[in-house]
């Protein structure tokens, strides 16, 4: 379990915005966390997959090759 505090305005502004979503405060934060973390997490891998390009002398390839790498060609 975790515990959060805000002060007055953000905690008026969220029972503010609960109320005319008809959410629990619950689980708006709990859907705000979870997009913050989905955000990060494609964040992470977008930087991972730059790395490895750049490592890779930043090489392209045609998207008849990718289909055929991943198995997807008519061949």
């Amino acid at each position: 379990m975790t515990s959060v505090h805000f002060d007055d305005r953000t905690d008026a502004l969220l029972d503010a915005f609960t109320q005319s979503h008809g959410v629990s405060r619950s689980t708006f934060i709990q859907e705000a966390v979870a997009e913050k973390l989905g955000g990060w997490v494609d964040t992470q891998a977008a930087d991972e997959a730059y790395q490895k390009w750049q490592a890779d002398n930043y090489q392209t390839k045609s998207l008849t090759q990718i289909a055929k790498d991943l198995g997807l060609d008519a061949d």
